[in-house]
């Protein structure tokens, strides 16, 4: 490759630039696409981990968070480049034996046909689909041989070395599939495998795990579970951060990530979304809600399913607006005359007090009609300081706005810690007595943190809607009358079920179960 002075001095430039990291590497020497965007700050930490941080570590990263571009393919590219001591054995384990021998290949012709990256080469030792073994050359002359092994999932690799070197660094990467943890006996084996195997590899062999959490019983999240006992550190990179914000906006945006979350959520398929881009699985014997228990409505038919119902709002209250901060949310229940939960609106947002405020008003000005003038409309706010805080400025609000509703004090020590007051919503939930429309802005937040609440904790990102709606269990009555005073057909109206057909009205608007023994139960 015959260059210029110049050209000469600029690639010693982009060589100088692309020892710094990873995420330098593969913008000035590695050949990317034409739609190539700026890296996330993750890419960094990434690049840190596998160049500096001594240890083992454990990656969890969304679905196309680039993970494959840095760890496979920059990081081995990177070695072969600037050869040292502590990298110079790495063995690659995939799922199975294919995937990783096509990987190597990868690696194998990408370096070789790059006349920047090979340029340091000796001799090449051996090259195959499951070796590549070569001399290379660091920039003071020294030569060494970098040997990279693929293997898949589940080989014989204990004791594994090469003459008298034992394997410097170990990445395994998406080592499961979604198939294997649909099998218990399969998740056992790779994880007696892993402990057995690939951790006894070598006394100083640096282990770098990374993929997406396929459920509880998975090796990423076995570890992640068991990190101080295994040795490792961990990190967990969603698409989207603990701000609630994207963690690369410049490749997937709040609008993509919104109409994508709300397609999957169309589908039925929102733990799938959950799993690959917020790298949340949980197993189905550990969630405690299932969504197909959830009875749907349209809000075409607001208004007739809830005649005669009344109406609770309760106010879960944070106490920041700081992006990271938790949603203040407010729950808008109606109670049918046969105690079912009709969930008409979940307001949230990061509020400022005087915001909060007028939220709170909008929605008492906007449900007041359903519950009927002449009642005040009952609106539970959490007891104690936030409540002694803030209900002076509502009543003074309430006189200058004419508007009135009663508030009723809602005492959370009665119920235990926040996870139990939501475990509480599972036997109704089970029971299939609360409803919830089909499409609204505020489900895909709610069902997702819906999803991950788990028996020992909550597994979302936040969980203020659904402490919002655990509220509504200290206050939510159902209306009291008499047989005579109910409106004759009132429990095909509200529960959709007409007992002449066995099935449901469409007309009214609401799906989802019935009794076809009891269906006003």
């Amino acid at each position: 490759m015959n260059l210029s002075a110049e050209q000469t001095q600029e690639l010693k430039e982009r060589v100088n630039l692309a020892e710094d990291n990873l995420v330098n590497f593969r913008y000035y020497l590695l050949v990317n696409g034409k739609d190539e965007v700026p890296p996330a700050p993750y890419h960094y930490d990434w690049s840190n981990i596998l160049l500096n941080e001594p240890g083992n570590f454990a990656i969890e990263g969304f679905r196309q968070s680039a993970k494959g571009n840095y760890v496979l393919r920059a990081f081995p590219l990177y070695c072969l480049m600037f050869p040292t001591e502590d990298r110079d054995y790495i063995v690659l384990i995939k799922d199975n034996a294919t995937l990783a021998s096509d990987k190597l290949l990868e690696i194998e012709t990408e370096y070789l046909s790059n006349p920047v990256l090979c340029a340091n080469v000796v001799e090449v030792k051996q090259k195959s689909a499951k070796v590549f073994s070569v001399d290379v050359k660091d920039a003071e002359g020294r030569v060494f041989n970098v040997r990279i092994e693929s293997y898949g999932k589940g080989s014989a690799i204990r004791g594994l070395a090469n003459i008298d070197r034992r394997p410097k660094i170990v990445i395994a990467d998406d080592p499961q599939s979604t198939e294997d943890s649909r099998s218990e006996t399969v998740l056992k084996h790779d994880w007696e495998w892993f402990l057995s195997d690939v951790k006894f590899l070598g006394k100083t062999t640096k282990i770098i795990l990374i993929g997406n959490n396929l459920g509880e019983k998975c090796i990423i999240e076995r570890v992640f579970n068991n990190a101080k006992e295994l040795g490792f550190k961990t990190r967990k990179v969603a698409v989207l951060n603990e701000s609630g914000l994207p963690s690369w906006p410049e490749m997937f945006s709040m609008e993509f990530i919104n109409k994508e979350r709300q397609s999957y959520r169309t589908l039925g398929q929102l733990d799938v979304w959950m799993r690959e881009r917020m790298c949340e699985a949980v197993t189905p014997e550990n969630r405690i809600f299932n969504l197909n228990d959830l009875v749907r409505f349209s809000y075409l038919y607001l208004d007739k399913i809830t005649q005669n119902c009344n109406w609770f709002l309760t106010l879960d209250g944070a106490s920041s607006v700081d992006p990271s901060a938790c949603y203040r949310a407010i729950c808008v229940n109606a109670v049918t005359e046969d105690n079912r939960w009709i969930i008409a609106d979940v307001i949230y947002g990061r509020w400022k007090s005087d915001e909060m405020i007028n939220q709170i008003f909008a929605a008492v000005i906007k449900y007041i009609p359903y519950n009927g003038n002449h009642r005040r409309l009952p609106f539970g706010i959490e007891k104690g300081w936030f409540k002694q805080m803030l209900e002076p400025f509502i009543m003074k609000e309430m006189q200058m706005r004419n508007v009135f509703f009663n508030i009723i004090p809602i005492e959370h020590a009665k119920e235990g810690n926040k996870l139990e007051r939501v475990k509480m919503l599972a036997p109704r939930v089970a029971g299939h007595t609360v409803l919830m429309p089909e499409n609204a802005s505020w489900l895909p937040e709610l069902e997702n943190e819906m999803l991950g609440v788990t028996q020992d904790g909550f597994k979302s990102l936040y969980t203020d809607l659904i402490d919002s709606l655990a509220m509504q269990n200290q206050i939510a009555k159902p209306p009291v009358t008499s047989s005579s005073d109910r409106p004759q057909g009132m429990a095909r109206e509200i529960t959709g079920y007409d007992p002449l057909t066995g099935r449901y009205a469409d007309k009214v608007g609401v799906s989802g179960y019935h009794d076809p023994v009891r269906p006003w139960i």
